[in-house]
């Protein structure tokens, strides 16, 4: 850069000599233009001198004849008219008039001119047609030549006096035009220094301003690492968190639920209630850390949408299922207006449009009144389709409107008796416009509000849907064997061997409680990696449950152990980790395991996936 910005004054010299020649190419235009016109007028006067003296030449000729002088011939008269004749045109349309065009008189002789000498062109041409004119009509012509030499003669006479009044201007306009010249040649020089001393100046801002914008891009590419590297440190801090949280509510949960179920010593009424208050706060617990997950992750920009095309009746009908299940619903009257009607698909990310529609549903059930309606509809809007809930609750009031997509804003409900974080919605307007849609929202206070999501309608194309897809996978694992039963149903009665590789004594002693639940179930467990690749070369167990976040070697690693060993690669492995992030479960199902859970783990869902592999024989009645 340096190099071009000390080349910059040659190039100014350059342009300076490039501008100063063309200047002098157009003055030498200017001089021979000005040449051109004094030719052409020279030329003019020319014209009119040659048809003053072919006038006079036939005059005499005329003369001569009438007078019978020796020598005077009709032949010789015509060839002079015809002569005179030629000198016509050029004082019609040729130069002559626009080189005379300020003398009107000039014009008006030479229009007098040409119709004078058109008038005897009859006569002419008849005495050359072989007719002898008489005595008597020479004369008259010849009188009508000498009329015409009058005219022609004050033509030439004003013509040559115009010449020299337009010579005399043209010198003065010369003379101007070259002060002109030189006081632009002034200017000129003018310019071009104050050009060099601006440019000389701006070269030097522009060193200065490299210098600068070098020091201000190092700084950003520091500041770029730092934040770099303080998003990777919340990536971690928020994958730890997530563990760290979700792995003491596994054991709360899990073995609250293991009590309230447990059919060998039932507890009480009063211990049965108490265990639904542990499992009640403990789920949501789960759920405000899955909400403030979910919201450092969309506010950091690190949610994955896959963006497809997603039918929206499956949705709906999950999301009323959903609403009709939450316990505040019982009085409630839920109406899904949707039903019965034809939905287009949208493109969305179908978790999270799921996600979305049940944060509204949700709302629209906890912030109702007793004996209250709860209407979902949907209705087609250009190229978005708006899914609208409408409550019959107490309403928005007006002045907290500008808090209502706040994370953490409750909206005066902090002390109430209704459960919640206050970042659902913040959520939901995050994730509806990532997937390029809208959210709103009508209310009058004291009678109800109406919450609305918009979202693309799908380009028609022949492809399926996310959600068919999904719901054929799920049709295809559920189809009956040739005996009639689901598939692998046979497989589900057979006795096996578990082997748990966890370093959390608390998730091993409730595992090994879920286990003990499942007839024909037995559980070994490893605290370390290394003991958990022993067991499963030795016992070689008929499933492996692995935790992921464990002591020198992660879960992924040991998976890889499991896979290289041709006596154990053919052992399923299920996954089971507090790490709950999409890209850990979207990671894990690629490496291998069979399934990926998480925790706080459900007996249910631990009962289900033992029954998915074909373990226990009571795995599958569980």
């Amino acid at each position: 850069m340096n190099v071009s910005l000390w080349r910059a004054p040659g190039l100014v010299v350059i342009a300076a000599l490039a501008l100063a020649t063309a200047a002098a190419i157009l003055m030498l235009l200017v001089w021979r233009q000005s040449d051109l016109k004094a030719g052409i007028r020279e030329d003019a006067v020319w014209a009119t001198y040659q048809l003053d003296r072919e006038t006079m030449r036939l005059a005499s000729e005329l003369d001569r004849l009438v007078a019978g002088m020796e020598g005077a011939s009709l032949e010789s008269m015509g060839l002079r008219f015809d002569i005179l004749y030629s000198r016509v045109k050029p004082i019609e349309a040729g130069y002559y008039p626009e080189s005379f065009a300020a003398c009107q008189r000039c014009q008006d002789l030479a229009t007098l001119i040409a119709e004078d000498i058109r008038a005897m062109v009859p006569w002419f041409d008849a005495v050359a047609a072989g007719e002898v004119p008489d005595t008597a009509a020479v004369t008259a012509m010849a009188a009508s030549v000498e009329a015409l030499a009058v005219h022609t003669g004050e033509l030439a006479v004003r013509a040559n006096t115009e010449r020299q009044v337009t010579l005399s201007n043209d010198r003065t306009d010369t003379i101007r035009l070259y002060g002109v010249l030189a006081a632009a040649v002034v200017i000129l020089a003018a310019a071009l220094v104050a050009n060099i001393v601006i440019l000389f100046r701006q070269v030097r801002a522009i060193r200065e301003s490299e210098l600068s914008l070098r020091a201000a891009t190092q700084d950003a590419t520091r500041a770029a690492a730092e934040a770099e590297k303080a998003n990777r440190a919340k990536s971690e801090f928020l994958s730890s968190m997530s563990h760290e949280l979700r792995t003491p509510l596994n054991a709360i949960l899990g073995f609250a639920q293991l009590l309230e179920g447990n059919r060998r010593e039932p507890p009480t009424d009063r211990q049965r209630t108490a265990l639904r208050h542990i499992i009640k706060a403990g789920e949501h617990l789960l759920s405000l850390i899955g909400d403030v997950l979910d919201l450092a992750k969309i506010e950091s920009g690190r949610v994955v949408l896959t963006l497809d095309a997603v039918e929206v009746r499956p949705l709906v009908t999950d999301a009323v299922a959903f609403a009709r299940s939450i316990p505040a619903a019982t009085s409630l009257q839920i109406v899904d207006a949707t039903a019965g009607l034809p939905l287009a698909e949208v493109t969305a990310d179908a978790t999270r449009a799921r996600q979305a529609l049940l944060n509204l549903l949700s709302n629209a059930v906890k912030y109702n009144r007793p004996g209250g309606v709860v209407r979902i509809s949907a209705e087609r809007c250009g190229d978005q389709l708006r899914l609208s809930v409408t409550d019959t609750g107490p309403g928005i009031p007006a002045e907290v409107a500008d808090q209502l997509f706040q994370p953490f804003a409750r909206l005066g409900q902090e002390n109430g008796t209704i459960e919640g974080t206050g970042i659902g919605l913040a959520i939901t307007r995050k994730l509806v416009e990532q997937m390029g849609g809208a959210i709103g929202y009508v209310s009058s206070d004291g009678e109800g509000s109406t919450f609305w999501i918009d979202l693309p309608v799908a380009a028609e194309a022949p492809v399926t849907s996310l959600a068919a897809r999904t719901t054929a996978a799920a049709a295809t694992a559920a189809a009956p064997s040739a005996d009639g039963d689901p598939a692998g149903a046979a497989a589900a009665t057979r006795d096996g061997h578990v082997l748990y590789v966890e370093d959390n004594r608390s998730n091993i002693a409730l595992m090994k409680a879920i286990i003990e639940e499942v007839a024909g179930l037995r559980l070994s467990s490893a605290e370390t990696p290394e003991n958990g690749l022993a067991l499963a070369r030795s016992l070689l167990p008929d499933l492996i449950i692995l935790d992921i976040n464990l002591p020198g070697m992660s879960g992924f690693d040991v998976l890889a152990a499991l896979k290289a060993e041709p006596a154990t690669a053919a052992i399923p492995v299920v996954a089971l980790s507090a790490d709950a992030t999409a890209l850990s479960i979207e990671r894990g199902l690629e490496a291998g395991f069979v399934t990926y859970m998480t925790k706080p783990v459900r007996i249910g869902d631990v009962k289900r996936m033992l029954a998915t592999v074909g373990l226990g024989r009571l795995a599958r009645a569980s």
